[in-house]
């Protein structure tokens, strides 16, 4: 069985070959989309997974603050 990452590496593997055919009017062979693909995972990867936990840090700040103003919410005068 193939686990979701390399079924994803090897479609991205495809798109790469497709992209460069199509757009560029190159052949890219396997190495070569390889080496482009682990070029954009290296230098990408952090800056996008970094991004990711903003991105998850402001959803859950706000969904705090809406917890909290439904807490004092529950008081009573």
């Amino acid at each position: 069985f193939y686990d979701r990452f390399q079924v994803l590496r090897f479609l991205y593997h495809v798109f790469l070959r497709y992209f460069f055919e199509t757009e560029r009017d190159e052949k890219l062979g396997i190495i070569g989309s390889e080496m482009i693909l682990d070029f954009f995972l290296v230098s990408l990867g952090p800056v996008i997974y970094n991004k990711a936990l903003d991105d998850a840090k402001r959803w859950f700040d706000k969904r705090f603050e809406d917890i909290e103003a439904d807490y004092y919410s529950l008081y009573k005068e």
